[in-house]
């Protein structure tokens, strides 16, 4: 028996509660969960009291900023409560309000942990309903499929498959280049190392930052068929495409859209994995023609220009929270 030390990122409104309720009874019907901590990044309600209310056996720590921060600066939180002094737990999960663990998820954790010895990794539970396909196939990424890529464009990755794809060593394991925070269970050994979410991200890619920052320190991230998080709800990548068909053809807040170009432009940028101008040029210069022909069919030129900007704050390291993107 492993003993997990776990943290919850929660925010919003009242109707955020029930899905947080269920997480933490996910946890606190778990034995293998040691102790749990409650990111309070801004909510607009009385949690502590609702945690009170809800009479859980463990006891549910909570640490509160009165203002939404940013996912980044929430699972920041999350990964500084680790207590380093509690040595019988040795593990911290880490969980978004809308993912449940039952008593079984970490049944088969010791059994794991001897096939990969000795190799520094951390795990990320598998979420049947976010990655469906994950174990359809028995190939995964490696580092090759994101060089010069921009905003999901590359060229090359199309050109060349085998060389930006790695045969799994074993079928029912995935070696991942990332991982989303939430289904996180990182050991000790890895937490020392110090990497944290970096809040200038504020709303995403900061996870796929944080995934590539800790395998540059040669960990890596694993995910076994039989490892599974349950979601209580779709995310937002998930529920609808939100891709630049999306941004130019619809009327939703466009805010979140335009955080995930900015932090994925600055990302390849700043992580060296912008290794030919000439590649990230055709790629850069086919998504924006791409957004130009989209735009004008759409006539929301405006959307375009924004988009632009996001481009160059990604590019210039102008990162943040942005009260031009809408949410």
């Amino acid at each position: 028996m492993i003993k997990i030390q776990a943290a919850i990122v929660t925010y919003g409104t009242e109707k955020r509660w029930h899905g947080l309720k269920e997480s933490l009874k996910g946890l606190n019907d778990n034995e293998d969960i040691d102790s749990i901590t409650v990111i309070d990044n801004g909510t607009s309600y009385d949690l502590k009291s609702k945690i009170n209310d809800a009479n859980f056996e463990k006891q549910v720590n909570v640490i509160r900023s009165n203002t939404n921060l940013g996912s980044a600066y929430g699972f920041k939180k999350a990964i500084q409560s680790f207590d380093f002094s509690n040595t019988s737990a040795s593990w911290l999960l880490l969980l978004d309000d809308d993912t449940k663990i039952d008593e079984e998820t970490f049944i088969d954790v010791q059994q794991l942990e001897k096939r990969f010895e000795g190799r520094k990794h951390i795990w990320s539970l598998y979420r049947t309903s976010r990655y469906p396909d994950m174990f359809v196939r028995d190939w995964d990424w490696n580092i090759n499929a994101f060089k010069n890529r921009f905003v999901g464009v590359s060229v090359a990755e199309k050109l060349n498959k085998k060389k930006t794809r790695n045969k799994r060593i074993y079928s029912d394991t995935a070696s991942l280049m990332y991982a989303p925070y939430s289904g996180m269970l990182i050991p000790a050994s890895v937490l020392k190392i110090g990497i944290e979410p970096d809040e200038r991200f504020y709303l995403y890619d900061d996870d796929i930052d944080y995934s590539f920052k800790v395998k540059k320190n040669d960990v890596d991230i694993l995910s076994n068929r039989n490892f599974v998080l349950n979601d209580l709800e779709q995310s937002w990548s998930a529920s609808f495409n939100h891709g630049l068909t999306a941004y130019f053809g619809s009327e939703v807040p466009v805010g979140r859209y335009l955080y995930h170009v900015r932090n994925s432009v600055y990302m390849i940028n700043s992580m060296g994995l912008k290794t030919s101008k000439l590649q990230y040029m055709i790629n850069k210069s086919l998504f924006i023609i791409i957004a130009f022909i989209l735009a004008f069919k759409n006539r929301k030129i405006n959307r375009f220009q924004m988009l632009v900007s996001a481009i160059l704050d990604g590019e210039n390291g102008t990162l943040g929270f942005n009260k031009d993107y809408k949410l």
